[in-house]
């Protein structure tokens, strides 16, 4: 994983509970068992840590981590 994939995963597992085991880049947030409340939770702690602005619209839990990245990278986070 690059390091922004890897500071993703490091999101999840520290705030949402992840287990580190189960995050690859193709996991979607729905099986890494992210609810609506934690979808939008998600994105806030996302705009924090990457200073970008996402809608809740933005990210869904069909979203996989690539997808995020792919996201975050297109808004200017760094890679």
């Amino acid at each position: 994983m690059n390091p922004l994939h890897h500071r993703i995963g490091e999101l999840l597992t520290t705030r949402f509970g992840v287990e580190p085991a189960t995050i690859r880049p193709d996991s979607t947030l729905d099986e890494l068992h992210l609810d609506s409340l934690a979808l939008v939770e998600f994105a806030e702690v996302l705009q924090s840590e990457f200073d970008v602005t996402i809608s809740d619209d933005d990210i869904s839990q069909t979203a996989s981590v690539d997808d995020i990245a792919a996201l975050l990278t297109a808004m200017g986070a760094p890679r």
